[in-house]
């Protein structure tokens, strides 16, 4: 098609099967999308064989196109995606999200109106939990610490700002409200050793690692307060047991990703000390509340992690 008929944006939605969710994703993203003239593209991590015949042409109904890709991993749909994609700015939103009304026009409009020279926008992520609310043992061992640990959450207030690499902490661009040039994803392809994976076990850090680099490559990226984004808590993520394994995992992440970046890694010896340090008993650990032991052990976990990923190289 020539670049006059091409649409000024693509939504991506990445998944590895066919689930209700998905279709009430797909649902309000096209609704968005068509009153925008954009393409929405669905990235199936799977062969297409994968999917029935009646699951492939029903999914294909709410959607531009589909596209498939058979290497396990996140990273490597979101990338074949990238390429497929014919809009200039490419939004994405998870396979189980839903976007608030008014999202993917919020989410693109800082790249469109080209006044800033932003590269990328990040918008609100909010967890939904089964049944009202966080669980009685989360409220009770985090306080008022405003991370879940159980979902997808990221908050930045409610005002507009410029993302910066000192966000690392509290929370870059997360994959279920984001959008970026085509340009720059494509200079800076997602990682395909991070991201979730059904084989690796990895759940995330491959959005993480695209906005760092954007932004020590002098991209600018903006958080867009509006552009909101509903992501439901699973069940089977309602207890401590998955909270202490997903850390472990994130500690596997954080090695990774500082490798993916360049970063200096710390060694095996720094690992293992930090670890006797959070494990240390004596008068100040008895007197801690049980949430202050709580995020110590959950330290103690993500470095374990990251312990097993320096060692299996």
């Amino acid at each position: 098609s020539s670049a006059d008929d091409r649409p000024d944006i693509t939504v991506v939605v990445t998944a590895c099967e066919d689930s209700p969710a998905l279709r009430a994703c797909l649902a309000r993203v096209r609704e968005q999308a068509s009153a925008l003239g954009a393409e929405v593209l669905l990235a199936c991590n799977v062969d297409e064989t994968a999917l029935d015949e009646t699951s492939r042409a029903e999914v294909a109904r709410l959607v531009t196109r589909v596209v498939y890709e058979p290497e396990p991993g996140k990273s490597n749909a979101l990338n074949a995606a990238v390429g497929a994609a014919r809009g200039r700015v490419v939004a994405f939103t998870d396979d189980d999200a839903l976007p608030d009304q008014g999202w993917l026009a919020a989410i693109t409009a800082p790249i469109l109106s080209g006044s800033d020279e932003v590269s990328g926008c990040g918008g609100p992520v909010l967890p939904v939990f089964p049944h009202g609310g966080p669980p009685d043992w989360l409220r009770h061992l985090m306080g008022r610490t405003r991370s879940t640990f159980l979902g997808p959450y990221h908050f930045l207030g409610h005002e507009p700002r410029a993302y910066s690499e000192t966000d690392f902490g509290a929370g870059l661009p997360f994959g279920a409200s984001c959008a970026f040039t085509r340009e720059a994803l494509r200079a800076h392809p997602y990682r395909p050793e991070l991201g979730p994976n059904r084989e690796t076990g990895l759940a995330g850090g491959e959005d993480t690692e695209v906005a760092l680099r954007l932004l020590r490559a002098g991209h600018r990226l903006r958080y867009v307060p509006g552009a909101r984004v509903h992501h439901p808590v699973h069940p089977d993520r309602m207890t401590l047991d998955w909270v202490r394994r997903r850390h472990r995992t994130l500690g596997r992440e954080t090695v990774l990703l500082q490798r993916a970046l360049g970063d200096e890694v710390p060694d095996a010896d720094t690992l293992r000390e930090h670890i006797r340090t959070c494990e240390g008993h004596g008068l100040r650990r008895l007197l801690r509340k049980p949430r202050h032991k709580f995020r110590r052990e959950l330290r103690r976990i993500s470095l374990e992690g990251s312990l097993e990923e320096v060692l299996s190289w």
